[in-house]
């Protein structure tokens, strides 16, 4: 599944714990519930592609 398109410096409230797999396919854990697209790419959160220019 693919989400709306992105841009670098974007945010998307997540939940607590919320795993996403970024670009490079190393994965990150979010703890604050807010990510932050840092680098173009498909991050996925939750199953959702996200495509970040």
């Amino acid at each position: 599944m693919t989400a709306p398109k992105r841009e670098v410096g974007q945010e998307i409230e997540v939940p607590e714990r919320t795993e996403v797999e970024r670009p490079d396919g190393s994965r990150v854990t979010v703890t604050g519930g807010v990510y932050v697209f840092d680098t173009p790419g498909a991050h996925t959160i939750d199953g959702k592609k996200h495509e970040v220019s």
